[in-house]
């Protein structure tokens, strides 16, 4: 799995996903907030994997992103 938290640009979203198989959209409470489970074939993990912090990403063409932390 990989683990990655984004910020929308326009400051408005913030998220925190782990991309796995199986659970997808399930959401763990962690000692750093609430993290979403995502698949890999999904429109977020797609656009986002196998970028690295400060990096920006565009889910279905309509959120721009930056990617604030990978792990």
């Amino acid at each position: 799995g990989a683990f990655f938290a984004a910020e929308s640009l326009a400051g408005t979203a913030k998220i925190k996903c782990f991309v796995c198989y199986g659970g997808s959209g399930l959401e763990c409470k962690t000692v750093e907030g609430m993290v979403t489970l995502i698949s890999p074939t999904s429109p977020l993990a797609e656009a986002a994997l196998g970028r690295s912090a400060n990096d920006t990403f565009i889910v279905n063409g309509r959120v721009d992103y930056i990617i604030k932390e990978v792990a």
